[in-house]
C-alpha cells in the first residue's frame, strides 16, 4: 500500500503566543508551558478548550509536525494552533455569486490534486 501525501492549510500561530490570552494561576500556567515545550499538542489543545476566554475563538486543533511531515514555513517539533477559515473571516456574497444563484447555479467550493 502507498502513502498518500494530503494537503493542509489554514490560519495558524505558534501556541505560545496564546498565552497572553490565558488568565491561568501560577500551578496551571507551569503545565501550560510545559505542555508547550514537551510539544503536547493534545494537552494544548484541552488546555485552550478549558481556559481560552469566550470572547477569542477556540482553535479548531493544536498540532505539530513530525519527520513525517512538509512545510516551508512551519517548524518541526513546535506546536501550532490553527483555525479553520469559516471560523476567523465572514465572507460576503458578490452580487455576480448572487445572480447566479437566483438562476439557480450554485457553485461549491472543491479541493483536488493533480498528480502528473
Amino acid at each position: 500500500m502507498s502513502s498518500k501525501n494530503y494537503a493542509n492549510s489554514g490560519h495558524v500561530v505558534e501556541v505560545k503566543e496564546l498565552t497572553k490570552l490565558l488568565s491561568l494561576t501560577n500551578p496551571l500556567l507551569k503545565e501550560w508551558e510545559t505542555a508547550i515545550d514537551e510539544c503536547d499538542w493534545e494537552k494544548c489543545n484541552e488546555f485552550l478548550m478549558e481556559h481560552l476566554p469566550e470572547q477569542y475563538p477556540c482553535p479548531d486543533e493544536c498540532f505539530s509536525l513530525n519527520d513525517e511531515c512538509e512545510s516551508e514555513d512551519l517548524e518541526i517539533s513546535v506546536v501550532y494552533a490553527y483555525w479553520n477559515r469559516d471560523t476567523l473571516f465572514e465572507t460576503v456574497k458578490r452580487k455576480e455569486t448572487i445572480l447566479l444563484e437566483f438562476m439557480g447555479i450554485k457553485p461549491e467550493f472543491g479541493q483536488w490534486v493533480t498528480f502528473g
